[in-house]
């Protein structure tokens, strides 16, 4: 009797994903053919219980609803340059929800003429051209380009919290490929996207980006 519950503790310190595949295993064996999608169903949802969000399967940004960067949150990031420079890209974003894309992209050059580089004048920039100037006939290769420029100005994007940004630059670099003729490779960036909530419905509004 002492030996069945000592291994009983042993078989209880076993990994969580070992217990959860025993648990499957003795599903499946037990269920009678009638009962075999109600067993699968279950081995799913134990399955689902091992490996779900902070499990082995779950990666870096890969939980839905993951937040993304909000430019009017770094306000006050930088020295003054930066602080001016940002402020005028505020408007521009502003001007942008306002339907007066004009006005927007005139504070957002002048933004990069005080601090050329301000990676939220970059970005912006880039949400620009691809949801205001892409539908018109706009290049996507641009919008590309200016993504680059906003990539490079905001440096270690794994760092906090500049990582925050990732879905964006995901998000508007699969739309302009997209654009571009290039839905293959567009796919992967759109998918990395969506699991932010702000690009949920596949576009990046300026005052979801503000």
């Amino acid at each position: 009797m002492v030996a069945t519950r000592n291994a009983g503790r042993v078989s209880d310190r076993r990994p969580a994903a070992a217990r959860c595949g025993a648990r499957a295993r003795v599903t499946a064996s037990a269920a009678t053919p009638t009962r075999l999608a109600l067993a699968l169903l279950l081995l799913t949802a134990l399955l689902a219980g091992c490996l779900g969000p902070g499990g082995a399967s779950s990666g870096v940004g890969g939980e839905r609803g993951a937040p993304a960067l909000r430019i009017g949150d770094f306000a006050g990031h930088g020295g003054p340059v930066r602080r001016a420079a940002t402020r005028l890209v505020l408007q521009g974003l502003d001007a942008d929800a306002r339907a007066q894309p004009d006005a927007a992209l005139a504070h957002y050059q002048r933004a990069l003429q005080v601090d050329p580089e301000n990676p939220f004048a970059w970005l912006a920039l880039a949400r620009h051209e691809v949801f205001n100037n892409l539908p018109t006939g706009g290049s996507a290769r641009r919008a590309l380009a200016f993504l680059d420029k906003a990539e490079a100005a905001f440096g270690g994007l794994a760092k906090a919290p500049w990582r925050l940004v990732t879905p964006h630059f995901e998000g508007l670099r699969g739309v302009a490929l997209l654009a571009s003729g290039r839905a293959a490779e567009a796919r992967p960036h759109q998918l990395v996207a969506s699991r932010a909530t702000v690009w949920a419905d596949g576009r990046l509004d300026a005052a979801e980006l503000r």
